[in-house]
């Protein structure tokens, strides 16, 4: 999958990730639009998911007063870009 930034395209999931995604879709007949939807089909409500990331924090043992959106991003990123890495040597 690929993000059109402000200068230039960038990657921001591996192959592997986006064929899993894909067949999540194809599962759930999602052609187009939101991938991870509310009961109502809509996206899934901030609340939701601040509480999602405040419940993994807390399962992760880290501090939950740092747990919001950016950190959760920047952990993930910085997880998997360490895992691709690894992964390369």
């Amino acid at each position: 999958m690929r993000v059109n930034g402000k200068t230039e395209y960038r990657t921001v999931i591996n192959k592997n990730l986006q064929e899993d995604l894909l067949k999540y879709c194809k599962d759930r007949n999602i052609k187009s639009g939101l991938i991870f939807r509310g009961e109502d089909g809509e996206h899934l409500p901030t609340a939701y998911i601040y509480s999602a990331i405040r419940r993994i924090a807390k399962k992760a043992d880290v501090d939950v007063r740092k747990a919001n959106f950016h950190s959760f991003i920047n952990i993930f990123i910085d997880s998997f870009y360490q895992n691709s890495v690894d992964s390369i040597k």
